[in-house]
């Protein structure tokens, strides 16, 4: 009975649009016969080329400092990305994202945010003073 192992070598590369593409560079199948003495390399046909769209940025202000998110990313999410450039903390999905070392948290409309909320696009935070979060 044959024996089949397949070897798979991918690249990525941008794209002009931001997408990334998937292409395969090199597939083989190496067949071993029965006796294990005939070994043959056949192309195999994975995929053709794919892309993965990159995310989606959105904008928001938190007291007149702008930061970007992916879109639908939550504040729990955000607060634990690369995205998260300035001093804030959430320590999960029921916690308010907080600012460090300040006793001070995240507030839209006077309303807390929590780790679970999604970030609006465009919208204005506020940093608001004294106890509040979790």
């Amino acid at each position: 009975m044959p024996v089949y192992t397949t070897v798979k070598t991918i690249t990525f590369s941008k794209t002009n649009n931001g997408s990334v593409q998937l292409i395969p560079v090199s597939v083989m199948r190496k067949t071993t016969g029965s006796g294990g003495t005939s070994d043959t390399l056949q192309p195999v046909n994975l995929f053709s080329t794919m892309e993965v769209q990159a995310p989606s940025t959105i904008s928001f202000t938190i007291s007149s400092t702008t930061y970007q998110a992916e879109e639908g990313m939550t504040w729990y999410e955000w607060a634990n990305s690369e995205y998260n450039t300035g001093n804030f903390v959430c320590y999960g999905t029921n916690y308010s994202v907080t600012v460090v070392g300040f006793n001070a948290y995240i507030a839209l409309n006077n309303n807390t945010i929590l780790g679970s909320d999604t970030i609006q696009n465009n919208a204005s935070y506020t940093i608001v003073s004294g106890g509040g979060g979790n």
